[in-house]
This record gives structure tokens, sequence and C-alpha cells, in this order.
């Protein structure tokens, strides 16, 4: 199970919205392995990395899980960070949405909800996506 050391839940606003602010407040580590790789790849997320959890719209909350789940929590701090790392790791977005699906999975996170927030991230992670070539 990945599980957050510790965090600093706030809030913020972004544009014209409050959103949640979750910092870390000690580092976190797993590993990621995908089809593509040989081997796992270590990673450590440095403590003081934000993140806005789990980003599922308020309507679907009580379908999946809030921003803030201790199931969904340190997978979603992971994807978030994977987004804004994935180019100097080299993995792809579909890389570290499989990734997501699979650490969500490996949490305790029920399939048909896995595979909904797959979807999702597919469908919609587009626009955080800072790949950079």
């Amino acid at each position: 199970m990945l599980e957050a050391p510790g965090v600093i839940v706030g809030l913020q606003v972004r544009g014209d919205r409050l959103t949640t602010c979750i910092t870390l407040t000690a580092p976190l580590s797993f590993n990621i392995q995908t089809a593509t790789m040989e081997r796992p790849l270590h990673v450590t997320i440095p403590a003081g990395y934000v993140s806005d959890g789990a980003s599922v719209p308020r309507f679907f909350w009580r379908l999946l899980s809030p921003p803030v789940d201790p199931i969904t929590l340190a997978p979603s701090i992971a994807h978030d960070w994977l987004y804004d790392n994935a180019a100097r790791l080299g993995l792809d977005r579909a890389d570290c949405d499989s990734w997501y699906c699979d650490a969500l999975q490996g949490n305790g996170y029920p399939i048909w909800k896995c595979l909904l927030t797959y979807i999702g991230v597919r469908l919609f992670g587009s626009r955080h996506w800072e790949w950079e070539e």
C-alpha cells in the first residue's frame, strides 16, 4: 500500500474557484514499472511538493472519492508528480495513467472505481500534462 507519510491539507484559489491544496511534509517514495520498462524505477517525491489530490469533480465524489481520501491520496499525489516530471524520467502520459490505476488498485480501491478513474485521466488528464521535449 502506498501511503502519504505526512501532509498538510489546505485550500487555494485557482482562477475563480477554490481547490484543495495538499503539501507533503515528508518525502514520498515508491517504485514505478510499466510494460515498456525492463526494471522498476525508484522515485522519491520531496517534502514540500504541492498537489491537489485526486482531481475528481465534486459531482463525482459520492461515486468515486473526494480529493483527500486515505486510499487514493498517495497515488494521486504521486500521479501529479509523475505528470510534472515524466520527461525527466522518460515516461509518457499513458505510462503515468496506467501506473496510477495499478497503484489505486494496490491500495484497495475497487477495480471498477480504478477503471472509471483511469478513463477519466485518459480523457481529461491532458490539460494537466506538462511533458516538454
